[in-house]
């Protein structure tokens, strides 16, 4: 690829550079925030559960287990989710009371697919307890991470032991105020755990192709092949449009004849004289959980329909831009509205004779 040393590239090339190193700082910030918040849950989930019996009750905490569940005294809590429509409950978790390997009693919650098998152990408990038979013989492997319970599941867990004839002794004696929760690994679901990672890989490889195109010579790749595509421009002509260009934000200059732009890190540009429309558009997601996510971006229609869109941060951004193209560009469109739309998909040769005009919505 050839290589022009000139102001405009190497600006360019600086800032492209600092908008790669910041994506890559913050990509490696919100890695480091998810291995602390999830208690490092992607390790945990590539070493493995560690069994029960080989942990002591004081390091239970946090701890990634795996347990054969093969006696239970019962279920102590249940977790419902009602369908809005049917007004109708199903029963999406239960957590059951079960003896810890050095003879305490501690509690796992058990996912809706397991939850008919756990009941299932708990006649057999009771029935082995009744001498109705030899041993259980059905059993649940576990694997999920152990919790400490919130003060009102202790409290049900503490109720469902009286009510099995625990005196307030016993209980102090017994009881484990730890649930394993089955499915987790760390704060988090294991599917979660699971799609997170799959989602920060992406992050890193693009971070790494993002540095890798700003620290070679990707950044000027669009504007040399731009004067490939167009021989009459020479690239002084582009420096020197650039020079006197407005610069918008951190990665946009308008100029005269020419708009450039930053796309990631790669330098673009889009030729004004070209552009019959431009005008602001706005995207809004609302997220889960309340808030959303806006976004701004400049739409822009050459005389053959082609479409070019580049991103801004604000709105006086917008304006800024738009102002610019009315103040140099008299054949310009600025601005939208229906109408113009549907004149500019039906009615293309009326579109052209449309000047810019006050009354055209944002």
């Amino acid at each position: 690829m050839e290589t022009h040393e000139s102001q405009m590239l190497s600006l360019l090339k600086k800032k492209g550079k600092d908008i790669a190193i910041l994506r890559t700082v913050i990509i490696f910030a919100l890695i480091i925030v998810y291995f602390v918040y999830s208690d490092f849950a992607p390790i945990k989930l590539i070493q493995g559960p560690v069994p029960l019996e080989d942990i002591s009750v004081v390091d239970y905490k946090n701890q990634y287990v795996t347990v054969e569940m093969a006696l239970s005294l019962g279920a102590y809590m249940d977790t419902f989710s009602t369908d809005e429509k049917t007004n109708i409950s199903t029963t999406i978790k239960s957590a059951y009371v079960i003896p810890t390997n050095d003879e305490k009693l501690m509690g796992v919650s058990i996912l809706e697919s397991d939850i008919e098998l756990a009941n299932k152990i708990v006649d057999e408990t009771y029935d082995w307890w009744e001498k109705k038979i030899e041993y259980p013989t059905s059993s649940l492997e576990v694997k999920g991470t152990l919790q400490k319970m919130d003060d009102e599941e202790y409290r049900y867990f503490v109720r469902s032991m009286e009510y099995l004839g625990y005196t307030t002794e016993e209980i102090n004696g017994f009881a484990i105020p730890y649930v394993l929760k089955q499915g987790y690994v760390g704060k988090l679901s294991e599917i979660v755990v699971v799609r997170l990672g799959i989602a920060l890989i992406g992050l890193v490889l693009f971070a790494i192709y993002t540095l890798i195109k700003a620290f070679s010579g990707s950044y000027q790749k669009n504007i040399l092949k731009y004067i490939d595509n167009n021989p009459s421009i020479s690239f002084k002509e582009l420096e020197t449009d650039f020079s006197t260009a407005i610069p918008v934000g951190k990665k946009i200059w308008v100029g005269s004849r020419w708009t450039f732009y930053l796309d990631g890190a790669a330098a673009q540009l889009v030729d004004n004289n070209d552009t019959i429309w431009a005008y602001r558009s706005e995207h809004t997601v609302i997220q889960k959980g309340g808030g959303f996510n806006r976004s701004i971006s400049i739409k822009l229609f050459d005389i053959n329909k082609r479409y070019t869109s580049f991103n801004v941060k604000k709105d006086a951004e917008a304006d800024q831009i738009l102002q610019i193209y009315n103040d140099i560009h008299n054949h310009m469109v600025i601005g939208y509205s229906r109408e113009i739309e549907k004149c500019f998909q039906k009615d293309f040769d009326k579109f052209l004779t449309i000047k810019y005009h006050s009354t055209a919505q944002e």
